[in-house]
Formats: C-alpha cells, sequence, structure tokens
C-alpha cells in the first residue's frame, strides 16, 4: 500500500458503504486523484486495481442459485417461510472426497441460514467408513454436496458417511437405518459381483424407506459404457436426478425459464447385471417393454452453467456446475418436505420415491416439464436424446415442484368423509387380537399381530382390510395410527391394483415401540381409478418389518404389530 500511495501521490484507505446491489460491503479506495509523471501519463489509459468498489451488479435473471434463489424456485419456500427447516430429518452424504466444515459458519452466515441450537455444524455428525477421505486435499465434491443439503434444510441433521470404500458405506448407511434420504455424486465401478452386493443392501435400505438420490453425470448420454463405472445408471432402487438450467429473477427466485442440460446424464448401459431391467414404476408408467433397461434421469434440477449454485470453498464465494449440484440439492428439498410432513403428523420416510413420483408424472402441479434445451447426445440405440413434453432422457419427469409434491402426498382435507374397513384379516405374522372394529376409531383398542421371522428379510407383522367406497370417488388418503418393536422399523403402506392384481407400494413411514402420530397418505387423484374394483373396493395392506441388519446377519427381536386406526377419507 506505502508503494502503490508513493507511486500515484495519493492515499488509500479502508472504506464502507453500499454496493450496486444495495449491500454493505468494505473496500479500499484512493482518497485523492491518482497522479503520473508527465513523461508517461500520455502513454497510459488506466489504472486499476486500486480502488476495489464492486463495479458490478446482478442482472435483473441470474443462473446462478443461492439457497433462497433454489427455494423459491423449486418451491420449498412455503414450507421454509412456515417454519420447517428439516427438524426431524436426517440426511446423509456418501462422500470420498476431503471437505472443510470449517467453510460451515461461512456459510451459514453468508446466506442468513437459521442456526441449530447447539451452534454451526452441530447437527453435523462425520461417520467414518475404513479409511476416510477427512479434510484431507478437498476437490469441492465435499464440500458442495453437505452444503447444497443444509442450504435447503439448515436445522436437519447431516450424517457424512467418509470414506474411499463404497460396498462398506453403503452396508455402514443400511446396517445403521439413520438416514431418511441420502445423496451421492459419483461414478461407481462395481464388478457383477459387487454390483449384487450393492444392490442388495439398496433393497435392504429401500424396504427401511431410507431414500437414496445419485446424480445422473455430466457428460450427456455416455454413461462410462466399458469404463466399469455405470453402477448408479442402472440401480432401480435410486432416485437419478439429470441436470436443467434455470434462469430465475434475481429478487425473488421466480423461474423465467428452466431448459435441459446437454451434460445431463441419460439414457441407458448395457450392462449386463440381471437387474438392469425395466423397474416397475417406469413400465407401469407405460414405458416401451422393447428397450427393457432401467431408464435415466427420474427427475432433472439445476446443475447446468456456468455457475449453477454458489458456494463456500476455502472461505470464498465460488460456483459449481454438474448434477453433483442437482443430486444433493434434491436430497435438501426432500428432507424440508418431509420434515414440513413430520409437523403436520404424516409419515416421513419416502423410500424408493420413484414409486410415488412416476404416478404423478405429468401432473403440473408437482412438476415442471422441462420441453427445450439442447440435445444430451446420441442414445445407444442410434437415436438423438432431446427435451421434450413428458419424460425424456435429458431431464426425466422434469423439476420437482416441492409444495406441489406435498400436497400430493397429504391431500387430505375436513371435507373428506372417513370411511372404516368392512373386513380385516392378518397377512403376515400371527394373529393375536382386534377386528375390524378396532381399527375403526383411534382409541387404545388395537388390532395386534405378532412378528413372525423371515430369513434374509427380518421380523415383519402385518394386516389386509378391504374397504367399500362411495360411486365416484377421486380422492383417497389412506390414514394409520401403529406401534410395535423398536425404534428403527417401517410401515410399509401397500394398495391392490385391481387391473393386475398386484398389491403396489404408497409409500413408507417410520415405525416406533410408542403410540405414533395418525399417519396420511394420499392415492393421487389421477390413479384413483386402479385402487378401485368394479364393486367400489379398496384394498389395503399394512404391514410393519424390521429387517435382517447386513453387519451380523442377526434375527430382529420379535414384535407385537399394534394398529390402533386403520381408514380411509374419500372425496
Amino acid at each position: 500500500v506505502t508503494q502503490v500511495q508513493t507511486a500515484f501521490a495519493t492515499t488509500i484507505k479502508q472504506v464502507r458503504g453500499l454496493n450496486p446491489d444495495g449491500q454493505s460491503v468494505t473496500f479500499r479506495s484512493n482518497t485523492t486523484v491518482l497522479k503520473l509523471p508527465s513523461t508517461i501519463s500520455s502513454k497510459v489509459i488506466e489504472i486499476s486495481g486500486v480502488d476495489t468498489f464492486p463495479k458490478i451488479r446482478h442482472k435483473a435473471n441470474t443462473q446462478t442459485l443461492t439457497p433462497a434463489l433454489a427455494r423459491a424456485l423449486y418451491n420449498t419456500k412455503p414450507a421454509y417461510d412456515a417454519g420447517s427447516h428439516g427438524e426431524g430429518i436426517v440426511m446423509a452424504v456418501t462422500n470420498f472426497d476431503g471437505y472443510r466444515l470449517s467453510n460451515l459458519p461461512v456459510f451459514y452466515s453468508s446466506y442468513g441460514l437459521p442456526t441449530p441450537p447447539g451452534g454451526v455444524g452441530s447437527n453435523v455428525q462425520v461417520i467414518p467408513v475404513g479409511q476416510p477421505a477427512g479434510p484431507g486435499n478437498p476437490g469441492v465434491e465435499g464440500d458442495l454436496d453437505i452444503q447444497m443439503e443444509l442450504g435447503m434444510a439448515p436445522l436437519a441433521t447431516l450424517l457424512i458417511y467418509d470414506s474411499q470404500d463404497p460396498l462398506g458405506t453403503v452396508t455402514k448407511e443400511a446396517s445403521d437405518d439413520l438416514a431418511d434420504v441420502l445423496s451421492e455424486s459419483y461414478g461407481i465401478g462395481y464388478d457383477p459381483t459387487g454390483a449384487n452386493a450393492a444392490h442388495v443392501q439398496k433393497l435392504i435400505m429401500t424396504s427401511q424407506g431410507q431414500t437414496y438420490l445419485v446424480a445422473s453425470g455430466d457428460f450427456g448420454t455416455e454413461l462410462h459404457v466399458g469404463q466399469n463405472f455405470d453402477y448408479n445408471s442402472y440401480e432401480p432402487e435410486h432416485l437419478i436426478v439429470g441436470g436443467t438450467i434455470a434462469t430465475v429473477d434475481n429478487a425473488t427466485g421466480t423461474r423465467v425459464d428452466e431448459v435441459g442440460w446437454d451434460g445431463s446424464g441419460g439414457g441407458w448401459t448395457t450392462n449386463a447385471s440381471p437387474f438392469n431391467v425395466l423397474p416397475s414404476y417406469q413400465l407401469d408408467a407405460g414405458f416401451p417393454v422393447s428397450n427393457n433397461h432401467r431408464l435415466l434421469p427420474d427427475v432433472g434440477l439445476q446443475a447446468g452453467g456456468p455457475g449453477a449454485v454458489e458456494i463456500i470453498f476455502n472461505g470464498q464465494v465460488i460456483t459449481v456446475d454438474g448434477t453433483s449440484v442437482a443430486s444433493p440439492l434434491t436430497c435438501g428439498c426432500l428432507a424440508l418436505m418431509e420434515s414440513r410432513l413430520l409437523s403436520n403428523g404424516f409419515g416421513t420416510r419416502m423410500g424408493r420415491i420413484n414409486d410415488l413420483l412416476y404416478p404423478l408424472g405429468g401432473d403440473s402441479s408437482v412438476f415442471f416439464d422441462v420441453v427445450s434445451g439442447n440435445s444430451n447426445g446420441p442414445l445407444p440405440d442410434g437415436t438423438t436424446s432431446t427435451n421434450h413434453a413428458g419424460w425424456d432422457f435429458v431431464t426425466g419427469w422434469g423439476a420437482i415442484d416441492f409444495d406441489g409434491l406435498y400436497n400430493a402426498i397429504a391431500g387430505g382435507g375436513s371435507s373428506d368423509t372417513p370411511i372404516p374397513p368392512d373386513s380385516a384379516s392378518t397377512y403376515l405374522g400371527t394373529y393375536a387380537d382386534g377386528d375390524q372394529f378396532s381399527l375403526a376409531v383411534a382409541d387404545g383398542t388395537t388390532f395386534d399381530v405378532d412378528s413372525n421371522f423371515f430369513p434374509q428379510f427380518g421380523s415383519a407383522a402385518g394386516l389386509d382390510a378391504v374397504f367399500t367406497v362411495p360411486i365416484g370417488t377421486s380422492r383417497v388418503t389412506i390414514q394409520y395410527q401403529t406401534e410395535g418393536g423398536a425404534v428403527g422399523g417401517t410401515n410399509m403402506v401397500w394398495a391392490m391394483n385391481w387391473a393386475t392384481g398386484v398389491y403396489e407400494l404408497i409409500g413408507p413411514s417410520a415405525l416406533s415401540d410408542v403410540q405414533g402420530d395418525v399417519f396420511g397418505m394420499k392415492i393421487r387423484s389421477t390413479n384413483v381409478a386402479r385402487y378401485i374394483s368394479n364393486t367400489n373396493q379398496v384394498a389395503i395392506r399394512l404391514r410393519g418389518h424390521y429387517p435382517v441388519r447386513p453387519v451380523n446377519g442377526a434375527a430382529p427381536a420379535p414384535f407385537t404389530y399394534k394398529v390402533d386406526l386403520l381408514q380411509l377419507l374419500v372425496r
């Protein structure tokens, strides 16, 4: 500073003022005009860098999202403003990269995030698995995933499964059964036996109600074929998140436009794994059975740039692109929505959420259909992948409107008519006590089933109930109240699809050792007809489950599944 003052015959001071966006900033400035010797002044056009007052102003529109802009764009803002900040929900990051938790205080203060009761970072727990990456040599991915999730749900609990061993990590995540939603942003390479072992762990996580999200990748339709890093692209238990480029109003976060990103991973891999087949949710959605592969992505959120989002890295603001943005961003939004469900007495865990999302595909209250954007490349059959109306290989069903998704799940209302069961019978386990009248009112008189143990599955108990609904029913919400076993179990709710004769999963929720709140699971109105028979009956299957843990394979303790309420709300 002294040298510059002497060279230009000026005085330099630190000054505080408002930048062009109206924010208070501290900057360096010369307090008198800069001077040069007359022998060279005519040769000099400009002197820059002495005065550091910001010379830029954000445009009315931006493609770089902050946490507040992302919440507005994907419509978690109503829940956030109403006080749901992730409380009661456990998120997780599957991490194979270094990270710096010291960035979190700067991140929380920079973006005005609410502070957990124990201080910033008190809601974060690192769970090392084998040889962890730890804080060494951060490569942005770790910090990105952590901040994307906490930016959306800052008061949720965040677990960082820190490792260099993919199979060991997912085994630990399944065994712990702590996280409600998890995100991973890597391409994973497995040989056939390793892929099958990982698939088994993902099935366990689905049965526990855990939701596992992955990034679709940043190389378009090139899904690492022949490079053996394509496991995440064909696992049916994953919610695979592709990429968009969103333009929003810089002041409000209102969507100006959102188009497909040409780097968004999409298409399918021809990997010969036995579970790389068209999953049930895509088959039910009418996808062509001639292409019997797991197709991707399922949805698409902000990923493209340059500068898709802001994060804090080594104490500084940087921008980052890629579907590694989209997956943890979606994870954080889901956690916020689940926190809202929890605060309103509904079940939280979504399990394999694809089973819920695909029947809602095309519903404009739940998805913003991304219909334009550049191609993300050639597909394995030689055709070109492009955005279009409905599901496509660039952004799947499009961007989720999380307020709309909440309403689709929790849409029962006071004007709905409660329908008690016509009959009830034991489906799984040993009948102990109760009948359909025990299920009609939440009064402490319960339908009881003692669990049975099933090798490689776990301890489970459940019941079936049949309801007669009025002609013309267009909306059905399943309400129930249960208890049984210990903390860590899962309620699984199913409904009979009368066209196929198969029970279909409506959704999971947490099962504990005490009588819980009344949970509600809504069957979306566009899909109600498939669950009502030609004699106006709805068949519901309710199951409580404690799985075999993969660490030691020990049988879960037996329990009595107590159901105090099982009814339908119909309109």
